[in-house]
């Protein structure tokens, strides 16, 4: 069986051959984690993409494929009329929706923000709303996805046009103060909320429309979790986001027959018979550490009804632990989460340059030591 059969047998919560992995994109890594990596096997030259936090978008084959890891992300280009201009030595501004970011250790951290001023009559003639139609999105796109589908069978994820609603509006107008308009600001809020949505649809329109045939996974990434519950309330979800969340996603499955994943940190299992209901078919990064996050409770409720991707431990185990105890995290994660399919193994985010490479290798052979269906630990 190919790696996309094996993820599509997965998918249908059948027993596949072997537990589908990954490792790129939101599962992935940070730059200087893949330098460290590369260092390690003697590459002094790697060769990769990053995203504007710091996050790899694409993966040094010299590298990547020397490791059990199933998918391979693909982007959008970059728009022709895109944009960064510094404003200090380590302060910049890009023009895919004006955010600004400052340069730290490890991430590029969002810094100011381009719609701190506006009102609910200004917010939608914003002259910092991307165009969906920028023809630098989609040029060669076709090609380089269709390549790597008949040259190759790995899972193919087309990765995100541009995040989600809250995460966009946060930094767009700033994490306190989106937090205060949506309680004080309900018309500010759904002005800002129904541009930022049409963008969306015309966003994954424009993408799916070029690539909608050939990929697998569609994500959509939408942080709602904090380490302990949820940023706002579950009637404020319902209030400002449910309703728009099922359109862009009913809009996704529209447009192809990839499963829709959804990137979202933290403590989220209130909100997932949510989403659950209104169209999502991925959920990652199941972070474990996180309030009511438990592996084994989440596959209790939710099993079955929604496709678990990541749950090993990037806060505790993977940077801190032992390989000995990387192991042992692996092979507990696989017996909860991979009886019955529906699983796919990746780190719950994005690994940081705090993991030592003998973690990341440890990481990998256990994946070949426990991975093999049927799943008798």
């Amino acid at each position: 069986m190919d790696r996309r059969k094996n993820f599509l047998t997965a998918c249908r919560f059948e027993e596949p051959e072997w537990i589908p992995t990954d490792c790129t994109s939101h599962a992935g890594m940070m730059n200087k984690e893949f330098d460290k990596i590369a260092r390690y096997f003697g590459i002094d030259d790697p060769v990769y993409e990053e995203n504007l936090v710091g996050m790899i978008n694409t993966f040094d084959e010299r590298i990547f494929g020397k490791f059990p890891i199933d998918v391979r992300t693909i982007w959008p280009g970059v728009p022709d009329k895109f944009e960064k201009k510094f404003i200090d030595e380590k302060t910049y501004q890009v023009s895919e929706c004006g955010f600004i970011l400052r340069m730290t250790d490890m991430y590029h951290e969002f810094y100011d923000f381009p719609l701190k001023d506006d009102t609910a009559e200004t917010v939608k003639m914003s002259k910092w709303w991307p165009d969906p139609f920028d023809p630098g999105r989609t040029r060669g796109l076709r090609e380089r996805v269709k390549a790597l589908y008949d040259d190759t069978d790995f899972v193919i994820k087309a990765g995100i046009p541009i995040n989600g609603l809250m995460e966009v509006s946060q930094r767009m107008r700033g994490l306190e103060r989106f937090f205060i308009d949506l309680y004080e600001e309900e018309e500010f809020v759904n002005a800002l909320l129904d541009k930022l949505l049409e963008v969306q649809m015309d966003l994954y329109t424009v993408y799916l429309e070029a690539i909608g045939d050939l990929i697998q996974v569609i994500e959509y990434a939408d942080d709602f979790g904090m380490q302990t519950g949820l940023q706002i309330s579950e009637n404020m979800y319902e209030k400002y986001f449910k309703k728009r969340h099922q359109k862009i996603w009913s809009h996704i499955h529209n447009l192809t027959d990839a499963k829709i994943y959804l990137h979202s940190c933290g403590s989220i299992s209130d909100l997932l018979p949510h989403w659950i209901e209104d169209g999502v078919d991925i959920i990652e990064s199941i972070q474990p550490r996180a309030r009511n996050m438990e592996p084994a409770e989440l596959k209790k409720k939710f099993g079955g009804k929604i496709i678990f991707w990541g749950g090993l431990d990037v806060q505790g185990i993977l940077p801190y632990g032992t390989p000995e105890e990387v192991d042992i995290e692996v092979k507990r994660l696989m017996e909860i989460y991979a009886p019955g399919g529906g699983y796919v193994f990746s780190p719950a985010h994005a690994v940081q340059y705090d993991v030592p490479v003998e973690n990341w290798i440890a990481m990998w052979d256990a994946v070949e030591k426990y991975g093999k269906y049927p799943i008798s630990l």
